[in-house]
């Protein structure tokens, strides 16, 4: 699966970041489900994709029922101290 994401402003770049967390809201480094890239660089007006794929690891999940994870995705701009963050 892959997400489009955008930076709409026309003039600062951004850091844009991405990972998984599991019900518990722990972030997952490696496991079932992974986000790539987890950090890239979006120019001013520019456009890109995160993608979401699964390891051997998704054998090792419950198959008796579902799992829960989410995607969580940042944006960085330069000078400011808070990202800004998307559930």
């Amino acid at each position: 699966m892959t997400l489009d994401i955008s930076n709409d402003n026309k003039q600062l770049p951004y850091l844009a970041q991405a990972w998984i967390e599991n019900e518990n809201q722990e972030k997952i480094i490696t496991g079932p489900v992974i986000a790539t890239p987890p950090v890239q660089r979006l120019e001013p007006g520019a456009r890109s994709m995160v993608r979401l794929s699964t390891t051997p690891d998704i054998s090792k999940l419950p198959q008796d029922r579902e799992s829960l994870f989410y995607l969580i995705s940042g944006k960085y701009r330069r000078g400011v101290k808070r990202p800004m963050y998307c559930r």
